[in-house]
Formats: C-alpha cells, sequence, structure tokens
C-alpha cells in the first residue's frame, strides 16, 4: 500500500511540474505574441513599412474595412507605402486576449484608441477600432499571418 501511495504521489508531482513547466512556457510565448503587437503598433505610428514588412509572415493576409485583401508581403507593403502617403496615426493597440493555441499558432484580439490625421488637410478623426491577428511560428519567431481591422462607429479608419 506504501508503494502504491508513493507512486500515486510522483504521478501527482509529475503532473503539477508539467503543469507549471508548460504554463510558464506559455506565459513566455505570450509575452513575446505581445511584443510582436507592441512592434506593430510602434510601426504604424512612426510610418515604418520596413518595420511592418519584418512583422508579417511571407504569405501573410491582411484585411482592413474598406480596402481590399492584401495577399503576400509585396501586397502587404505596398498596402502601406501607400496608407503612409495618406494617412498619419497615433495610435494604441490595447490587448484585450492573447489564446496560444499551440505551439506554432495563436491569436490576439485587441481593440485601438487615438487619432488619425489626413495628410493633406491636418483633419484629425477617432482612430478607434476592433482588430484580430492571427500569429504563426516560421524559424522560431513569432509572425502575423492574417490581420483584420475594422473602425468603430464614429471613426475614419
Amino acid at each position: 500500500m506504501k508503494n502504491h501511495s508513493k507512486n500515486i504521489a510522483c504521478i501527482i508531482f509529475l503532473y503539477l511540474v508539467t503543469l507549471v513547466t508548460g504554463s510558464a512556457e506559455n506565459i513566455s510565448e505570450e509575452n513575446k505574441i505581445k511584443t510582436i503587437i507592441s512592434s506593430y503598433e510602434q510601426a504604424l505610428n512612426s510610418a515604418n513599412t520596413e518595420k511592418i514588412e519584418g512583422l508579417f509572415s511571407k504569405d501573410g493576409v491582411l484585411v482592413l474595412q474598406g480596402s481590399p485583401a492584401s495577399v503576400g508581403i509585396d501586397d502587404i507593403k505596398a498596402f502601406y507605402n501607400s496608407l503612409f502617403k495618406t494617412l498619419n496615426f497615433n495610435l494604441k493597440f490595447n490587448i484585450k486576449e492573447v489564446v496560444y493555441m499551440s505551439p506554432d499558432w495563436a491569436f490576439v484580439k485587441t481593440t485601438t484608441s487615438g487619432t488619425v490625421k489626413l495628410l493633406a488637410s491636418n483633419f484629425k478623426n477617432k482612430g478607434d477600432g476592433h482588430e484580430f491577428f492571427i500569429l504563426k511560428k516560421q524559424n522560431g519567431d513569432w509572425k502575423i499571418d492574417q490581420y483584420s481591422g475594422s473602425s468603430s462607429k464614429n471613426s475614419v479608419i
């Protein structure tokens, strides 16, 4: 009976170690994922197409309200080059949820608040919106694979 109790105690201990280790790994991955979103925010606000390009997977997809889908890194890069000629962003991405689905896939739900300025007239309007990012790991790094965003009711974007 003592050996049986010791075996059960060992099994429980190993299970708990696995939970803690897995949980620590998930927290580490979640932090890496949050860093990608923060980097995207910084790149968007500084109109840095090159930095944005580095955040997307090569076959990424960008779908924003009122715009045709951009598929692949070349289309995404062209979209942002064009966008930054007409608009300037001052947005804050608020992460609402990060779901680490597997070692290679995760999704992030965000809301944005801030302003968007039309460069031709310096007109500023609310830039509030809702976004959904699907990230995948490529060569050990998290990349934005799918990104969809829409503006809130009274927003210019």
